[in-house]
């Protein structure tokens, strides 16, 4: 869906999530989720929205008022908030944001462990599968390899190396080798 809120730009795109009740029992689960190009001066402060957020910031900065504290999350760092308390947050710039907002009954636990240990805004080690789209390589082309993988891992004896290629870009590329203990 496309966004009409002010400062958010045309090619802005969000999607929305409806669970199952067993994944509001179960699990985490997304509410919503996108990819927001925002323009400098966007904000919005909240008394709640029930829910978890998680932002990535690809290009820009994020202001976070969140808990009598204020945070500054730069390119490449991510934000976690607990939206059931009342936050705002702003972009003093044009910024890139990949967000979701998501819930469940460990959604707490989560939160509160992550934060905790790392704040509110805080860089990750190895953002490459947040950054880069991994292609799918499709059901047939899986299908296609599953009879040598079965028949490869069937027949490797203890203790015995095998190979196995995996989906690359678009090509199989590269191989899976495990040790059988």
């Amino acid at each position: 869906m496309r966004s009409k809120e002010p400062k958010v730009r045309a090619e802005s795109d969000y999607y929305l999530y409806t669970p199952s009740a067993t994944a509001c029992r179960l699990y985490l689960y997304p509410i919503c989720l996108g990819q927001f190009f925002y323009e400098a001066g966007y904000s919005i402060s909240r008394s709640h929205y029930d829910s978890f957020l998680l932002m990535y910031v690809a290009k820009g900065c994020c202001h976070l008022q969140f808990e009598n504290q204020s945070v500054t999350a730069l390119k490449d760092q991510v934000i976690l908030l607990d939206c059931y308390s009342p936050h705002e947050y702003g972009f003093p710039q044009d910024s890139e944001i990949y967000w979701i907002h998501f819930d469940g009954p460990l959604a707490r636990e989560y939160y509160n462990t992550i934060t905790e240990d790392r704040g509110y805004a805080f860089s990750v080690k190895n953002l490459y599968p947040v950054t880069h789209n991994i292609p799918y390589p499709g059901k047939q082309r899986i299908s296609a390899y599953f009879p040598d993988i079965k028949r490869t891992s069937c027949f490797a004896g203890r203790n015995r190396k095998f190979s196995v290629p995996l989906p690359g870009s678009g090509k199989f590329s590269g191989l899976y080798q495990r040790t059988f203990q």
